[in-house]
């Protein structure tokens, strides 16, 4: 297995860049044309609409190290898999905690409650980020499971 770019890496970036383009022709269109006051403050505010969409791209796709923007094969033999129950907003969601070779992974996938210690398993996984916590790594699956 290899190494695939998340999806939104790979789609708003484009995106963004093509409207940002398509903002800075518009605010030029309206620059080189303008006969009245209102067109030139238009103009103005096109361009600064566009400054503001390529901050907040950037800040969104904070922190920059590709681990966290990439999804990376791990597999191994499970050692121990544990069920976690976590509350968002007015639901509640089930996830596994997988250990593999001494680190543990979070599996956002129903297959995981059929793991068990001494099975081999493959994950797709990327490390997450969370303001004033420590980086975990959230996967998904990745393959076949082989039962021991």
């Amino acid at each position: 297995m290899s190494t695939y770019w998340d999806l939104t890496v790979l789609v708003v970036p484009p995106l963004v860049a093509l409207v940002v383009v398509g903002l800075l022709v518009w605010s030029g269109y309206l620059w080189r044309n303008r006969d009245e006051d209102e067109f030139t403050g238009f103009a103005i505010a096109l361009w600064a609409v566009s400054f503001v969409v390529v901050v907040a791209t950037l800040l969104a796709f904070y922190p920059y190290e590709a681990r966290f923007h990439q999804w990376r094969p791990v597999s191994g033999t499970v050692q121990q898999v544990t069920s976690r129950l976590i509350g968002e907003d007015k639901s509640t969601n089930q996830v596994f905690l997988v250990q593999i070779a001494g680190h543990d992974y979070r599996v956002d996938d129903t297959r995981g409650a059929g793991l068990k210690a001494g099975d081999q398993v493959s994950l797709m996984c990327r490390d997450t980020w969370e303001y004033a916590a420590a980086a975990g790594t959230v996967c998904r699956w990745g393959g076949s499971v082989v039962n021991r």
